[in-house]
């Protein structure tokens, strides 16, 4: 961590950071350069007179590589400010200006069409969760057609139409950099597709992209995009990495990107989640593509056999998958912490790592509270890690009758509905059940009292994830949430 007066006005006049500490962003020295090349401040809520001290920064330092500004309201008038600063950032190889709300300034698009035109060096780009307007979108989709260094970009969550996606459509068709796409929300978020948005151009320009490697296209109603999909997918022989995830596929179109898939070569990760419960043909077509993609990379906690249409699965986690993965890593967890600031559950070090450097949920925003840190916002979620070492030293999908039993409260004995982690013990149980307990005046059942000052909502954190597995269970066994008795409970 850099001394105090080595970083002079810059910490002087960030006392309108509302208090920030040093240790909230980070600065580190490359041998390489006689300066601080790493600037993350992600999350912060800056005032105006910070926001220009951070553009008199970035004028004054130079050699800056990587710049995240991320969850920070640049505000209409600071933006071109913080824009022109970066023109003095010859060396800048990764910005992110993720969530940063600058679609608030009506420059926006075109500040960034002009850095990104001028800067020959940047390879990373994110500008994710902004909501640009489809003319904001144009300009900054020209700089990157100008810019000839970009690997890496992020549009996720902006507005798109016919005019953006034919730019886009001539960049993947010319640009032999991009290895890294997000064009997740394309609609900006919006629930309704857009009739008048045709993917038609940049599906004909994926087919002969030689160069992109990962495509994010989560979110984007492409079940209307089937056909134009489906033909991307099998003549491109490059790509390996494809999110469809949320965009309403049946299970006719499911079975069309299967037949795709198997033309296609180089595809090892196929990410397809869809909200809801489905019917059993609609798993059955995925677990085909899981089986077909467990191919080519080895094995997985997968096992599926597809030599038949009709062959009798003997372990199908299908239904677990999506509950069991870490939201960073997209991987099974091997040990789950629950995070006290959104109830989610995550891989330890992939959260732990995250909030060391975001400081803030990855769900929910919402930021560690002063004086804490990651760890004291982390707990274990034994029950989660009991379900998953249950499902792998057993090899189960629990299709045999054998019981889940980290889904049991250690109370009732019966299968949880709401189940909550309580942080005085550390275990999950049934809200009802403990809340019951913890009213009690004399309760001697726990070693720890609930702190002065605090309420039970306080010491009892919803646990999403075991509780998705509950719900699919319970949907699995047409119990439609019924409680389940669990063996040795009356």
């Amino acid at each position: 961590m850099p001394e105090k007066n080595e970083i002079g006005l810059f910490l002087y006049a960030v006392h309108c950071f509302k208090k920030l500490s040093e240790s909230e962003f980070v600065l580190s020295r490359s041998d390489a350069f006689d300066a601080y090349t790493i600037l993350s401040i992600p999350g912060l809520h800056i005032e105006r007179l910070g926001l220009k001290a951070l553009a008199r920064y970035l004028r004054v330092r130079p050699n800056l590589l990587r710049l995240n500004l991320s969850d920070i309201d640049l505000g209409n008038a600071i933006f071109p400010q913080i824009i022109s600063a970066l023109h003095e950032q010859s060396e800048l190889k990764y910005l992110s200006l993720r969530l940063t709300y600058i679609e608030y300034n009506s420059k926006s698009g075109h500040l960034l069409r002009d850095f990104l035109t001028a800067h020959s060096k940047i390879t990373e780009l994110d500008i994710a969760f902004n909501s640009l307007t489809t003319k904001q979108m144009k300009h900054v989709l020209t700089g990157i057609k100008n810019n000839s260094s970009l690997k890496k970009v992020d549009l996720s969550y902006n507005h798109f139409d016919k005019v953006n996606f034919d730019i886009l459509a001539s960049i993947l068709k010319s640009n032999n950099k991009i290895i890294q796409l997000g064009l997740g929300y394309a609609d900006g978020g919006s629930v309704l597709p857009d009739i008048n948005k045709d993917w038609g151009p940049v599906f004909n320009a994926l087919n002969k992209n030689k160069r992109l490697k990962s495509l994010d296209l989560q979110h984007n109603h492409l079940n209307l995009e089937i056909h134009g999909l489906c033909k991307f997918i099998s003549m491109n022989q490059t790509i390996e990495k494809i999110d469809l995830s949320y965009n309403k596929f049946t299970e006719k179109e499911l079975k069309l990107l299967l037949a795709a898939l198997r033309k296609n070569h180089s595809l090892r990760t196929l990410k397809i989640q869809e909200q809801g419960f489905q019917t059993s043909e609609f798993d059955k077509t995925v677990k085909r593509i899981n089986a077909e993609l467990k191919s080519r990379v080895g094995d997985s906690l997968t096992s599926t056999d597809t030599s038949s249409e009709d062959s009798t699965q003997t372990f199908d986690p299908e239904w677990m998958f999506k509950d069991m993965e870490c939201p960073i890593t997209s991987e099974i967890m091997k040990h789950p912490v629950l995070c006290t600031l959104d109830g989610r559950s995550y891989e330890k070090t992939a959260i732990k790592s995250w909030l060391e450097e975001k400081q803030t949920s990855p769900m929910s925003r919402v930021k560690i509270p002063q004086g804490k840190t990651a760890d004291d916002v982390l707990i274990p979620n034994k029950a989660l890690n009991q379900f998953i070492k249950q499902v792998h030293q057993n090899r189960t999908d629990f299709s045999n009758d054998e019981e889940p039993k980290a889904m049991a409260c250690p109370l009732s004995g019966k299968t949880m509905q709401h189940p909550v982690l309580c942080t005085l013990d550390n275990k999950t149980y049934e809200k009802e059940n403990i809340e019951e307990l913890l009213k009690k005046p004399k309760i001697l059942f726990f070693q720890k009292k609930i702190p002065y000052g605090k309420t039970l909502d306080d010491v009892l954190i919803p646990d999403y994830a075991l509780q998705g597995l509950i719900q699919a269970y319970s949907e699995r066994n047409n119990n439609s949430g019924e409680s389940l008795a669990l063996p040795g409970f009356k």
